[in-house]
């Protein structure tokens, strides 16, 4: 497993991060896609937030390197994490984890 770290004495398992975004897709009738799982792993190893032209030139041939595509991603990524933050509760606005980076 990837292990990433987001701030000293945090450590988060990147393949755990995809799992509970995987059952939060499911719960919202919607499906981590090979673009919004590129989308999720690029803003979970992100320095700072990406702008979806940001994200639209690192798809790598995955999707349309066009930004609307990006946005598509980040439309979906952020309904899922909302349902995580509502069922899980690890995802708030003041927190410093990875979701930060997810940014339109």
């Amino acid at each position: 497993m990837t292990a990433m770290t987001d701030s000293p004495g945090n450590n988060f398992e990147i393949e755990d991060l995809f799992e509970r975004a995987d059952l939060a897709a499911e719960r919202a009738g919607l499906r981590m896609t090979r673009i919004r799982r590129h989308v999720y792993r690029l803003l979970l190893e992100a320095d700072e937030p990406l702008s979806a032209y940001h994200i639209a030139d690192r798809l790598d041939g995955i999707g349309s390197p066009k930004p609307a595509t990006a946005y598509r991603a980040l439309d979906c990524l952020e309904k899922i994490m909302r349902d995580i933050n509502t069922t899980i509760g690890i995802w708030t606005p003041a927190s410093n984890l990875p979701a930060r980076n997810l940014t339109s």
